[in-house]
């Protein structure tokens, strides 16, 4: 598909994390539904419980911010709105193997240790992704 000249930025984008089908549901944000996934585990303790609010309400902020601030650089929407899509993908990827861990038949006598790494590993990312999306408004903490 060709796009006008002044569109040809949309050709030199990265291409974007296509979210895995168990995040598609069931709300229609990606962000939303991680979210869900993680709070919805009753073995998650407060800092993960916490962080993950603070990244859901960080990519509320990002996405009013957008459509306030930026509503007319489509470039930089695009860009940023790829930019908070990565965020949510490393989120994921930090997320898998702790709920791999929580569930029943990932429990392991001896994997107390390895579910205090993943958690800490999860908040990190969580702590970090927030830390960026602020950065995407220009806010540091």
């Amino acid at each position: 598909m060709s796009v006008p000249p002044n569109w040809g930025w949309l050709d030199e984008m990265p291409d974007e994390w296509d979210p895995p089908e168990e995040l598609l549901a069931p709300s229609n944000s990606i962000e939303n539904n991680l979210a869900i996934k993680i709070l919805s585990s009753e073995l998650v303790g407060a800092k993960i419980s916490e962080w993950t609010g603070r990244f859901i309400v960080e990519q509320s902020l990002l996405s009013v911010w957008l459509h306030e601030a930026k509503q007319g650089d489509a470039e930089m929407a695009v860009r940023l709105s790829g930019e908070a899509l990565e965020q949510t993908r490393l989120v994921f990827e930090a997320w898998k193997p702790l709920e791999t861990l929580l569930s029943p038949h990932g429990a392991r006598p001896d994997g107390r240790n390895e579910v205090r790494e993943q958690a800490a590993r999860l908040v990190a990312t969580l702590r970090q992704s927030v830390d960026a999306l602020r950065a995407m408004r220009g806010l540091t903490s």
